[in-house]
């Protein structure tokens, strides 16, 4: 058979007339099937979300090792700033349903705009009357309301969050080497934003990056730098690659004829709806048998008599559905149409998407997230996660750029992140066996765990976390513990110089009463009791008053210091001379509580 034959064979089914010739329209057909196939789309979504369980974070080389603490920031990091499984899932769902994924990152841009007049510079977003014309920017300035053009200049903001930006795919154009699959992307300005400048928006010229509005201005293309921008492209068999020059085709279109068939059905559905829901009532008068009759009111009235009589009759009841009517004449009553649940193929609507589902893999129950009777997974699913292990390591291709993204941009530690794969098609008997054979040591524990949706490497990571953090946990309450201990010693042992400061104030108390002075001995000042200036007196009435003086000198200039200076004054006086330090703070607290005493009595005394 030969070309011509086979062409006049494809051309007699109505899908292969409707078949898309461009990239745009089979973009139109994806947009026409996410859009009126509310069954079929959320089976899509279900399925891509199948895998998006969870996520494993592991560093790149052993020489720079991701301890507990900084694999729970990177993965905090990942769900809480970045809501990786969302982006992942519409990454998914833009790759299965338009066969292409395109995405770039960047760091938020800050703008800035500096007045020729002032030489104020001040941020873009706060600029009145901003326009752009020519590669110039035009405001007024905030401080010497200058108005006209302004220097700007544009920075990155490397303390904020990675922005993720998503590609409308009618925007880019591919540039294909078909020996070296090599590709180039360009974006051509789409119509909206032609419209924003146009209409001098401000929140549009003040974010918009610098060459992209010269490129709409000068309706030019502007080609993408592939260091922060991705495509993900379903793959295509060698016979198309050249065809599509690097693009990808939706999962659908391998049973395009189905897509067609539910096109048909939809206007089907459509025009039943419109003629057959609603029944169509019908008010005649009775036949008489050709003649006019005698007696018979009819025989006397004109059909337009006969018309205004049921209307109005008809409106009455509208009104006051229990109102009683009367007829001068008899009336026949006949119903047209309701047939709507006859005639529209539910279960022909129901197969064909069936159909459509099972072309891509996708198990039925997908379409409505409900297990079979069983009570079992689905019967396909083991299908499913076969033939859908390539969709899900193009996700996991576009989770480790981003991951290198963010190294990047951000200077942070290079980390090596993939989605765990788990399964749930295996019964309770094979699982319990394969756990069995793990623990016994017949079969790796990863081999014995994966059933359960348990990836052992990710396991043994978080064990090693967890000994790591029971190790700090036990390091931190041993310290405690230590410092406890100390403190409580402290407590129980008698201050330094405190046997000095009693024998102090025994020979000072024993001045006062007029007893001899000791010069050394039991009842005199120790030979241990040195000033601050550390040398011992030499005893005697005269040592004593001076050692007492500079106590009381010392402790009068602390206890009216500020409270930092007064801490730091008494640290420095302990280090350098201990036994004065007892003899200072104990003048101290007595003279405070003294003062408070004195304090409290006169409070109580009587104005």
């Amino acid at each position: 058979m030969n070309s011509s034959m086979n062409s006049e064979i494809f051309t007699r089914s109505i899908s292969s007339k409707l078949t898309p010739q461009t990239i745009g329209e089979v973009i139109d057909y994806a947009d026409w099937m996410w859009t009126h196939f509310g069954t079929y789309t959320e089976a899509l979504k279900n399925a891509v979300r199948y895998f998006l369980g969870e996520i494993t974070v592991s560093p790149v080389d052993n020489e720079s090792p991701l301890g507990p603490n900084e694999r729970k920031a990177v993965m905090d990091e990942l769900t809480d700033t970045y809501k990786i499984f969302s982006l992942l899932g519409r990454i998914g769902d833009e790759y299965i349903q338009w066969g292409n994924s395109f995405t770039s990152v960047e760091l938020p841009r800050i703008r800035r705009f500096t007045c020729p007049a002032c030489k104020l510079m001040f941020p873009a977003n706060t600029a009145e009357d901003i326009s752009y014309s020519g590669g110039k920017f035009s405001c007024k300035c905030p401080k010497c309301n200058y108005s006209g053009v302004v220097d700007f200049n544009d920075t990155t903001d490397e303390n904020a969050a990675i922005r993720v930006i998503f590609w409308n795919p009618r925007a880019i154009s591919i540039s294909y080497s078909p020996t070296t699959k090599s590709k180039r992307y360009y974006i051509s300005p789409p119509e909206s934003w032609k419209k924003a400048l146009f209409e001098q928006q401000h929140d549009f010229l003040v974010e918009t990056p610098i060459d992209i509005l010269n490129a709409i201005e000068e309706g030019a293309t502007l080609e993408i730098k592939n260091e922060y921008f991705k495509h993900l492209a379903t793959p295509s068999p060698s016979t198309m690659e050249d065809v599509l020059s690097g693009w990808g085709l939706p999962l659908f279109m391998s049973e395009f004829e189905t897509v067609i068939q539910l096109q048909m059905m939809k206007r089907y559905n459509e025009a039943i709806l419109s003629d057959f829901v609603v029944p169509w009532r019908v008010l005649s008068p009775p036949a008489t048998g050709g003649g006019a009759v005698s007696g018979d009111p009819l025989g006397t009235l004109n059909m337009n008599d006969f018309r205004s009589q049921m209307m109005r009759m008809v409106n009455q009841h509208r009104r006051n559905p229990t109102d009683v009517q009367v007829a001068p004449f008899p009336v026949t009553y006949q119903i047209f149409g309701g047939e709507a649940s006859k005639l529209i193929p539910l279960d022909i609507e129901d197969s064909i998407i069936s159909r459509l589902l099972n072309s891509m893999c996708i198990p039925l129950e997908f379409k409505t997230m409900t297990m079979s009777q069983g009570g079992g997974p689905p019967a396909g699913l083991r299908r499913f996660e076969k033939v859908w292990a390539n969709h899900v390591s193009a996700l996991d291709e576009w989770l480790q750029w981003f991951c290198d993204r963010r190294t990047d941009l951000l200077r942070k530690q290079a980390v090596t992140a993939r989605l765990v794969k788990s399964s749930i098609y295996e019964d309770d008997i094979s699982r319990e066996y394969k756990v069995k054979l793990a623990m016994g040591q017949s079969i790796s524990m990863d081999t014995g765990m994966r059933p359960l949706g348990i990836d052992y490497g990710v396991e043994l990571h978080k064990m090693q976390d967890e000994r790591n953090q029971q190790m700090e946990m036990e390091k931190q309450n041993q310290m405690a513990m230590a410092a406890a201990d100390e403190l409580s010693a402290g407590m129980s042992a008698p201050p330094a110089g405190s046997a000095q400061l009693m024998q102090f104030q025994q020979a000072k108390a024993m001045q006062e009463q007029g007893g001899m002075p000791m010069e050394g001995g039991a009842g005199g000042m120790p030979p241990g009791a040195p000033p601050s200036g550390g040398a011992p007196p030499s005893g005697g009435e005269a040592d004593i008053e001076a050692l007492w003086a500079q106590a009381e000198q010392l402790a009068e200039q602390i206890r009216t210091a500020p409270s930092d200076q007064r801490k730091s004054q008494l640290i420095n006086l302990k280090k350098t001379n201990p036994a004065m330090h007892a003899f200072v703070k104990q003048i101290i607290e007595t003279t405070e509580q003294q003062a408070a005493q004195q304090g409290v009595a006169a409070s109580r005394s009587p104005q």
